[in-house]
Formats: structure tokens, sequence, C-alpha cells
């Protein structure tokens, strides 16, 4: 690729709404002005460390380069080993209309949807995410039909 010539050819060469993928060249690492260590070091080992299971947020403002950053993440789990499924959250979710239940039935569709593509197994694994999402369908329709009595 030609180097850009203008401002336009730049943004467009960059395609800052696109993450980069874990070895592109044009990848900064920006550890020292962020004052930290590195995120993804310190993330891989908090998670390949524990002998439980571990729950992190990693929050930022649009376009800072979270996707980015949680490729490289996945990467370096999949070179330990770890099975990691990725995707964009914001390809199945309304940001501006989100509930966790949303959430979590996206997580679940995208582990189904990957796990059964790569001829794994969940077993009963499955039963227990069902059991819960049942739980929950039915006490959200018991507080519905609570409201509905309440203002009849």
């Amino acid at each position: 690729m030609p180097p850009a010539k203008t401002l336009r050819d730049a943004y467009n060469a960059a395609n800052p709404t696109e993450p980069l993928s874990p070895g592109d060249p044009r990848y900064v690492d920006c550890t020292d002005v962020r004052g930290d260590e590195d995120t993804v070091r310190k993330m891989f080992r908090i998670i390949s460390f524990s002998d439980k299971p571990t729950h992190q947020l990693f929050t930022g403002h649009r376009g800072c380069g979270k996707s980015t950053e949680l490729l490289r993440l996945k990467e370096r789990l999949e070179g330990d080993k770890f099975y990691v499924v990725y995707f964009a959250a914001d390809e199945d979710l309304d940001a501006n209309d989100l509930t966790y239940t949303d959430l979590l039935l996206s997580v679940a569709r995208r582990v189904i949807a990957q796990t059964s593509n790569d001829e794994i197994n969940l077993g009963d694994a499955l039963k227990t995410v069902e059991t819960w999402f049942a739980e929950v369908v039915y006490e959200q329709s018991e507080w519905k039909r609570a409201e509905q009595e309440l203002t009849s």
C-alpha cells in the first residue's frame, strides 16, 4: 500500500473502525503512555494463573483499541491452549437498548455456534444455562403479571 498523501488517505488506510489483527504492522504499543503494564500481559497472567474462573472488565472509549487488545489476548490465550470465543457484541446487540439477559443470550448463542462449528460437545453444560434462562424468563413474566394486576 502506498503511503498516505492526505488526511483522508491516512484515515482510510488506518480504517479506525476495524480492530487490528495480532501482528499487524500498524499496531503501536502504547503501554508507556498509559502508565501501566501491558494490559494483555496482565490479563493473560490473571486468567492463566488462576485455578478458578476469573471475570475481567475491560472498558474504554469507542475507538481506543479495546478490540485490538482483546484480539491480542485471544491469540495469546489460544497459544496457551485456552478455547476462546470472540465476537463483537455490537453485531448482535443494540447498546442503546440492552439488558443483561440480551447479553447473556448473545454470549450463549455465540458459544453454542462456535463449539458446534468446531465439533465440540458441551453435553450437560447447556442444560444448566437453559434452566437458568427459563427461571429468568419465568421471573420476568411473573413481575410483568404482578405489575399489570397492580395497575388494574
